[in-house]
């Protein structure tokens, strides 16, 4: 985890608008990053179960840093595509950030965790194919394909969405078969509630950026997903915790009401949109540290 956010960091540092070229270095030693944490994510979990230390507590902790390591890993990989602050690249991050929610949601339900045939694993590997790539010619991913007028990057995003969304609806999917069942005894419409957090981030992060009067998404495109991911990632450490501990789900948290607010402020203009974007990444951190420590 420390690789992911040493690697995220020299990236955010040298492409700030996710338009600048970055040392070859920074590339190579991301693709390093990724694939070590990917490696280390895959046996860790093997080697608990071998030795006999398993424990919630791990399971806590090894979700709770994919929540964080997948907003960090999405960003890089558009700074090192030179895909920009677009719609394009907002709506990506936003469904793997659904794929993430979504997904534990499901295990709180069926109890099974089930990535599908694209999971996680080949995520990363094509990530981390994407920085070699970069790192051998940095402009390659913005070179036009042959058809339809479109660059490299949005072929590999488009491809990232795709997986994410199937995974997204396979997951709903899979809890409406679960409520329909005679095993559990809470409606659809219960378990849905259970994902008003992730929608009210998700949904009042989009209308956010509509209606911002500044351009919110373009002045501050690594701060405002990454605060967007720091909030959905507590939404998954306690959704995880809730899980853990067999309580039930809560619909609504006291840090979501930052969102709103930044909704609101975009329509009235008391505060500068990018000071209070900052406020709000402090309090959304501080929110999640909170919950990590106690």
């Amino acid at each position: 985890f420390t690789f992911i956010l040493l690697s995220y960091c020299l990236l955010a540092f040298y492409s700030p608008n996710l338009t600048e070229d970055c040392p070859r270095w920074v590339y190579l030693f991301t693709a390093f990053s990724i694939f070590f944490y990917q490696t280390m994510d895959a046996v860790d979990g093997k080697q608990a179960r071998r030795t006999k230390t398993s424990s919630p507590l791990g399971e806590l902790f090894d979700h709770g840093c994919d929540a964080i390591t997948t907003v960090l890993v999405t960003i890089g990989s558009a700074a090192a595509m030179h895909t920009g602050h677009n719609w394009f690249y907002f709506f990506t991050c936003v469904s793997l950030l659904s794929a993430l929610f979504l997904t534990i949601w499901d295990l709180y339900f069926t109890h099974c965790f089930d990535l599908g045939v694209i999971n996680v694993t080949e995520g990363l590997l094509g990530i981390v194919t994407l920085h070699l790539v970069a790192a051998y010619d940095p402009h390659f991913w913005i070179r036009p394909l042959p058809i339809f007028n479109l660059k490299y990057f949005h072929l590999f995003a488009a491809i990232s969405c795709f997986a994410s969304l199937n995974n997204s609806f396979s997951s709903i999917l899979k809890v409406v078969e679960h409520c329909r069942s005679e095993k559990e005894t809470r409606s659809l419409s219960t378990a849905v509630s259970f994902t008003i957090p992730f929608w009210t981030i998700a949904l009042g992060g989009t209308i956010w950026v509509i209606i911002s009067p500044s351009g919110i998404l373009s002045r501050a495109p690594h701060l405002l997903i990454v605060t967007l991911g720091w909030l959905n990632a507590y939404c998954v450490g306690r959704l995880m915790v809730q899980r853990l501990c067999k309580m039930e789900p809560q619909t609504f948290y006291y840090v979501l009401l930052v969102v709103p607010i930044a909704i609101v402020n975009s329509l009235i203009r008391v505060v500068d949109e990018l000071v209070l974007l900052r406020v709000i990444f402090v309090i959304s951190f501080l929110a999640w540290l909170h919950f990590v420590v106690c």
